[in-house]
């Protein structure tokens, strides 16, 4: 898991990739799945299953 932190080092959450898929899971920083990010059809989707759009969206997830 790699943190996560704003421009004075808060702590926003968590980011997973798996190596073999390219699969990016994002957490909040108390370990409340986001989201993810799909390398193989570049799309993004919330924890919900809506499809937030293509590229890599999961940024827009984490709480300010």
């Amino acid at each position: 898991m790699n943190p996560i932190t704003d421009n004075n080092q808060k702590l926003l959450g968590y980011m997973r990739t798996d190596q073999h898929s390219g699969r990016q899971d994002l957490y909040d920083r108390h370990m409340g799945w986001l989201g993810w990010y799909d390398l193989r059809n570049n799309m993004s989707f919330d924890s919900h299953m809506h499809c937030l759009g293509r590229g890599n969206q999961v940024m827009t997830l984490l709480p300010r």
